[in-house]
């Protein structure tokens, strides 16, 4: 059941996918960005696949999960899927110079798109597709009214882009739109596990990568750190033993997991079988949980020691309430430098580690018999 599922897929996806190629050129504006977004929706029509009914046409469902798919990164994405500031000159192409034979006057519709917002982008793409306006209001999820409101200011801003002073040329344009070539470029079954799993590698390496510059950020303090200084009241509290064998220790539990985050790398590999993936991702949330766990843990070691050796150092000075006050500021303080680190691990590795875990979602479900 599940065979002929993935073969009913492939086979509308096929006659389709040009559909997600010209969305993936209106949102994107080089290869590896058009690449990465294709691979996105792809991906996200496999796993939607199911609850697809036939209710309509597959081609309109296709619309709606793409450009939602879209329009989603679009906005989302810290980092937003890359766009260019292009030469409005560009497009000024006068309409006795139109030719819709030339490459260059469907470049110059796909580069006015680009100065158009996210939904503004929708709007157009599917004016240019020629389809009606409950089609639109349907794919889009608004009113048949708004979307005609939309979509007049849509065209209009366009219009002004293509060229300002020859209004029917939006037509013409449509012409050189609907003219244009198909990708050559096929869809096959082990592609879009390709897809799926190239996604994990990626997240991978930059677990690694951040891995690599914490550590030389870190070190990179002692630049601006009075070591004699350091050393000096290290002796002064009996820890400079401790300080030294620890931080040796330290160091070669970092580089094991540094080690660890890049073998993690280095074995997810895009030929294995999903369950094998799936297993690897498991194992690298664990090596970066145990990670960060270290981490704290040897923060909240050291805290202890230096409040052990404060007080020793210090006993015949401090009475009794003396000393509960110390400790008890010393706990605040390795508390808030905790909690400080846990939110800082959360910004820089949560990020990637939920990544991971919509990916090892995404897989299970492709997984599923």
């Amino acid at each position: 059941m599940q065979k002929d599922l993935e073969e009913k897929f492939l086979a509308d996806f096929k006659n389709n996918q040009n559909i997600v190629h010209k969305i993936c050129r209106i949102y994107t504006t080089n290869a590896d960005a058009h690449n990465d977004l294709f691979q996105e929706i792809t991906i996200q029509l496999w796993k939607n696949y199911p609850k697809f009914r036939g209710d309509s046409k597959f081609s309109t469902w296709m619309y709606r999960v793409a450009l939602n798919t879209s329009i989603s990164l679009y906005r989302k994405s810290t980092k937003r899927i890359s766009t260019q500031d292009f030469d409005d000159v560009a497009f000024k192409v006068k309409s006795h110079e139109y030719d819709d034979t030339k490459e260059v006057q469907l470049n110059a519709l796909y580069n006015a798109i680009h100065k158009l917002s996210d939904i503004e982008k929708a709007l157009i793409f599917l004016y240019l597709e020629n389809k009606s306006y409950d089609e639109i209001s349907e794919t889009l999820g608004i009113s048949n009214g708004n979307a005609r409101v939309k979509m007049n200011r849509a065209k209009e801003k366009l219009k002004n882009i293509l060229n300002p002073y020859y209004m029917e040329i939006l037509y013409k344009y449509k012409k050189a739109w609907e003219n244009q070539p198909e990708e050559n470029d096929r869809v096959n079954e082990a592609q879009i596990y390709k897809m799926a799993h190239s996604k994990s590698s990626s997240i991978v390496k930059w677990i690694f990568i951040i891995g690599i510059l914490e550590f030389v950020v870190f070190n990179s303090l002692y630049f601006f750190v009075d070591l004699d200084s350091a050393h000096r009241e290290y002796e002064k509290l009996g820890l400079e033993n401790f300080v030294l064998y620890t931080q040796i220790i330290a160091y070669g539990i970092l580089f094991y997991f540094l080690v660890m985050f890049y073998m993690n790398y280095k074995n997810i590999s895009t030929s294995d079988s999903t369950r094998v993936l799936m297993r690897k991702i498991i194992k690298t949330r664990k090596t970066v949980r145990n990670y960060v766990l270290f981490n704290l843990g040897y923060i909240a070691l050291v805290m202890v020691a230096f409040t052990i050796a404060s007080i020793n150092v210090n006993t015949e000075e401090l009475n009794n309430k003396q000393i509960a006050l110390l400790i008890f500021f010393m706990i605040i303080i390795t508390f808030v430098i905790l909690g400080l680190m846990f939110l800082f691990y959360q910004l820089i590795y949560g990020i990637l580690l939920r990544k991971l875990k919509r990916n090892y979602k995404e897989l299970a479900k492709l997984e599923e018999e």
